[in-house]
């Protein structure tokens, strides 16, 4: 990803300047995709369902929780505070 911005833009800037920034962009999404992750887990524990593990890898995340729902709107719930958390 870095790899990519910093290619996509090199005739607009110094080198330099667009590997700094591209670190700030890495950094960002990095921080943004465990908060979102994070969202997940918080969301769980306010249903008593605890995380075995956050796993980060180059395509997002996971959040592994130690069973599933009880209930369908606990499902959703879960599902969409990830992206809740995003949006805040």
């Amino acid at each position: 990803m870095l790899a990519l911005l910093c290619f996509s833009a090199y005739r607009y800037a110094p080198p330099q300047q667009m590997l700094a920034l591209g670190f700030v962009y890495l950094f960002g999404i990095t921080v943004s995709i465990i908060l979102h992750e994070f969202g997940h887990v918080g969301m769980g524990l306010l249903f008593g369902i605890r995380s075995r593990a956050v796993e980060i890898n180059g395509l997002g995340g996971l959040a592994y929780l130690e069973r599933g729902a009880e209930s369908r709107w606990q499902s959703i719930a879960i599902s969409l505070a990830g992206p809740a958390v995003n949006l805040a």
